[in-house]
Order: C-alpha cells, then sequence, then structure tokens
C-alpha cells in the first residue's frame, strides 16, 4: 500500500487532518497532498426569495421561528446530530413557552422518524413542535433553507465527524445566507469560525446546542452579522474553485517531472 501511494503524482483530499492522515501513515511526501474541501454551485443558492415567500412556497408556518436541518439524516447507518437537535428542543420550549420554534429536518430517510420521535416524547416534546420531510429535489433545497431562521448542523463528535468531513450542507447554508449553528470540530472549523461566520456549540451536547441556537433567535443583530459574513466566506468554496485547486495540483507536478 505504501509503494502505491508513493508512485502518486498527487492525492487530492477534503480536509487538512486528512492531509496529515495521508503523510504519517503512507510515504507519500507532504508536497503532493493537496486539500479541496467540497464546494457549491452559487448560482442554485443564492437566491432571491425572501424568507416568508419562500414559507409560503412550502407551507410552512409565517408565524413561528424555524430551526432547520437540511441534508440526510444518517450517513452509513450513523446519525450526524438529530438526537441531540430533537433533545435541544426541550431546552427551547422552555425559553420560548408562548411560541415555541419548529424543528424542521429535511432529507430522509424516513425510517428514521420513528426513532427521533420516541426521544421527543421520552423528552416531552410535543410533535407539534416537530417536521420531517423526505429528501427534495436538489433545486427546491435553498428554498428550504432560506425558510429557517437559523440552521444546524449538529454532528456529534467522532473520529469521521471530527476529522474526515467537509459537509456540503455546510457550503450551501452559507451560500443562500442563513446563520448557523454548528458542532465545534476539527474539521468544521476549517471553514467555521465562532462568533464570525457561525456560532459554535459543544458536539453531542442538546443543552449547549439550545443555547446556540437562543443566542442566534434572539439576537438579530448577530444573527445578521454572522449570515452575511459567511455568505462573503463561501465565494472561496465554489465548485470552480475546486476544480481550480485540482488542475494547479496537477499542473504543479507535471511541472516538477519535468
Amino acid at each position: 500500500m505504501h509503494s502505491f501511494f508513493s508512485r502518486l503524482d498527487a492525492l487530492i483530499v477534503i480536509t487538512s487532518q486528512l492531509k496529515r492522515l495521508y503523510i504519517e501513515s503512507t510515504k507519500i511526501a507532504p508536497e503532493k497532498v493537496f486539500i479541496a474541501p467540497d464546494g457549491v454551485d452559487l448560482d442554485r443558492f443564492q437566491i432571491m426569495e425572501t424568507q416568508l415567500e419562500c414559507r409560503q412556497r412550502l407551507g410552512l408556518p409565517l408565524d413561528r421561528q424555524i430551526i432547520g436541518y437540511i441534508g440526510r439524516f444518517q450517513t452509513l447507518g450513523a446519525e450526524k446530530g438529530i438526537p441531540e437537535l430533537v433533545q435541544a428542543m426541550k431546552h427551547l420550549i422552555k425559553k420560548y413557552p408562548d411560541n415555541p420554534p419548529l424543528l424542521l429536518c429535511v432529507g430522509g430517510p424516513m425510517d428514521c422518524v420513528p426513532y427521533y420521535q420516541s426521544i421527543a416524547e421520552k423528552h416531552n416534546v410535543p410533535m407539534e413542535n416537530l417536521k420531517f420531510v423526505d429528501r427534495v429535489p436538489i433545486d427546491q433545497v435553498p428554498y428550504w433553507i432560506r425558510a429557517c431562521d437559523v440552521v444546524a448542523i449538529p454532528f456529534p463528535w467522532n473520529e469521521h465527524m471530527a476529522y474526515y468531513t467537509s459537509p456540503m450542507k455546510l457550503f450551501e447554508y452559507m451560500a443562500v445566507g442563513v446563520p448557523i449553528v454548528a458542532s465545534d470540530l476539527p474539521s468544521l472549523r476549517e471553514v467555521l469560525k465562532h462568533d464570525e461566520n457561525a456560532i459554535l456549540v459543544k458536539p453531542g451536547d442538546p443543552e449547549s446546542l439550545a443555547k446556540g441556537i437562543q443566542t442566534v433567535l434572539s439576537v438579530p443583530n448577530l444573527a445578521r452579522r454572522i449570515a452575511q459574513q459567511a455568505k462573503i466566506n463561501v465565494r472561496k468554496y465554489t465548485w470552480e474553485s475546486r476544480a481550480r485547486i485540482i488542475l494547479n495540483a496537477i499542473s504543479e507536478q507535471h511541472n516538477s517531472r519535468f
């Protein structure tokens, strides 16, 4: 295996931790490993419709704050933080007893939903505070994101989530311009900065997650600021930018051989 990597002209990875892993575990030279995170199609995700227009289009409540998770609920059977989001609702309902927010999870698979509902029941979260939607067409995703007041990436702490993922939902959230609350993981910190373009919270901690969401919901100036900064930052995470990184890597390695 080591001899295979030593013969490569270039290796493209999505996080700096993956770069470190390959350098430490194989004989590939550091200068042959290039980081190219996932990205987003800005033309598709920087939509003009307002939050109100998106809610009307999707049949969502017009008079409630909406917390969104837009993406697949699990990866290869592993949870991506929806159980913690459901538990966080227990704390948020107490903070907003008169008009509690709605947790909107879009992306399926729907066979996970009974499990999430059982968590809600255990933690006394009424079902009317939860809405689960199956996978939607990619051209509809920006509207579901824009309909939300805050969007979440509540990944738990595990090796894959902490070091080896570059979630496309992150860049989609940033492009649409909705404030983000995310787990404070090394992989996400490669893009997100706390109190600059997102609010970062303790992974796997529903109370910390709830506090982060409450901060965004209760401080409009902060919410606008981090969303605007994320929308600026995402410009360097387009698919075109990723392609340039890869093409430059190929060109650099080609030139070094001649």
